[in-house]
């Protein structure tokens, strides 16, 4: 029950505060679409579930080799299994909020599921890659630094802000110009992950009472193609560096 109730909770919470209040101060009371506060609880939504749960899979897996001393002092403990089982159990998690996010969002009018939705299995997989490769690289680091996990928090907080969940790209583009725009977002691995999520679930462009596009989606192929960029290259390099240091566990946790 709980599982369910929590994000149920949730979205509606968003809806209350953000969709009505915050979509009436963005864009005016009688902005002219009927679209707008819907819309934007839904974007608030998937994209603060998307990224919490990538967080969460993150911290989770950079705390984990000293959670788990016990178990990596074992010489046959196979240490890098724990980095994925945390970051599954999270993105399987994910999917009952991403169900909700999709029957409400279906409900609203706003989302407009086609082909692409075929494609959720492999962002979800994407976001396992992420949150691995990233937490690899925290848990490595925690292991001789035990300071790491709280730069990571400051971080994280930074990261959610710079990732547009509580924002649309166009905001972006005013404040720094449209070029400026497209490194922060292309740059920023999280920004293609949640973008992901909402074009594969069907929400599409959004427009003001004059016309004018306020949120713009590229394909959901391109998304994912920036995400699979990041999550297998930070992979790699997370992966790389706890094999490489895995052998010193032991001694210092």
């Amino acid at each position: 029950g709980w599982i369910l109730l929590q994000p149920l909770f949730q979205f509606f919470l968003y809806f209350a505060v953000f969709g009505v209040l915050f979509s009436q101060v963005r864009f005016g009371a009688d902005s002219g679409s009927d679209r707008t506060p819907g819309y934007f609880a839904i974007w608030l939504y998937l994209g603060m579930t998307s990224f919490m749960a990538l967080q969460q899979g993150i911290s989770s897996t950079g705390a984990s080799v000293l959670a788990n001393s016990n178990l990596v002092k074992k010489v046959r403990f196979p240490s890098e299994l724990m980095p994925f089982h945390l970051n599954a159990v999270e993105a399987t998690t994910h999917c009952v909020t991403l169900a909700v996010g999709f029957l409400i969002g279906l409900m609203f009018g706003v989302l407009e599921p086609g082909w692409e939705l075929l494609l959720l299995p492999f962002a979800l997989i994407g976001q396992v890659l992420l949150g691995m490769g990233i937490g690899m690289i925290l848990a490595t680091g925690q292991v001789f630094v035990r300071d790491t996990m709280r730069f990571w928090r400051m971080f994280s907080m930074a990261w959610m802000f710079l990732t547009p969940n509580m924002w649309f790209p166009d905001r972006l583009v005013n404040a720094f110009g449209q070029t400026a725009a497209d490194v922060l977002i292309t740059g920023n691995p999280g920004a293609s992950m949640v973008m992901a999520h909402r074009r594969i679930l069907g929400m599409g462009d959004l427009q003001d009472a004059s016309g004018g596009t306020v949120v713009h989606f590229d394909s959901a192929l391109t998304y994912l193609g920036g995400l699979y960029f990041w999550a297998l290259l930070l992979f790699f390099v997370g992966h790389g560096m706890f094999m490489l240091k895995r052998h010193k566990f032991a001694d210092l946790v």
